[in-house]
């Protein structure tokens, strides 16, 4: 067995900035994780994960919106779809958003998917009524993701702020080190 894929994770994205493309590899999951983390405090994280689509071995797209969440947990307010906090259409820079959700961060949004998905893929930013205010950082992971929690990499991208780009690959460990992955959690999680 190999080193279990490692969550992507984006710089931090700040109200007014283009949308980023993201695409992760949905080989073997049968649940997606979308997170989005606040940076430094939730305010203004009014994260948009637009366009978001599974795709398929031989090509087929569904878009994600139309699968509802098995959970969603909100910093601030509920999970929207297709609509920005005052209940108009999603803008990321300007730039419309035709679908999509707004999660305030911190959240978590999870899908359990129903048959075999070769990709994940959107656009991902904040909503324009945020206008410059706002940092976050979306992360995409499975159930098949290395099993550090967030929290745990962000602390250490907290306390280290100049290791912030190496952390997560710190963590790539194959599967046979989870003992080892374990013990380093509950070292992080107990300095809190």
């Amino acid at each position: 067995s190999g080193a279990r894929p490692l969550p992507l994770r984006t710089d931090i994205r700040r109200g007014g900035m283009p949308a980023t493309a993201l695409e992760y590899d949905l080989t073997g999951a049968m649940e997606l994780r979308l997170v989005v983390e606040s940076d430094p405090d939730y305010d203004y994280g009014q994260a948009v994960w637009g366009e978001p689509e599974l795709v398929a071995e031989d090509g087929r797209i569904a878009k994600l919106t139309d699968i509802k969440p098995v959970r969603a947990r909100t910093g601030w307010g509920t999970l929207l779809n297709g609509k920005n906090v005052q209940g108009g259409p999603l803008t990321i820079a300007g730039l419309p958003i035709p679908y999509g959700y707004l999660a305030h961060a911190d959240s978590e949004v999870v899908f359990k998917l129903d048959r075999p998905w070769r990709r994940f893929r959107c656009r991902a930013g904040i909503e324009d009524v945020a206008k410059t205010h706002g940092h976050v950082r979306f992360v995409i992971s499975t159930d098949r993701s290395a099993s550090l929690p967030m929290a745990a990499i962000a602390e250490l991208d907290r306390r280290y702020p100049t290791l912030a780009p190496l952390t997560s690959r710190l963590f790539s460990l194959p599967l046979e080190t989870a003992a080892l992955r374990k013990e380093a959690e509950a070292f992080l999680l107990g300095q809190q």
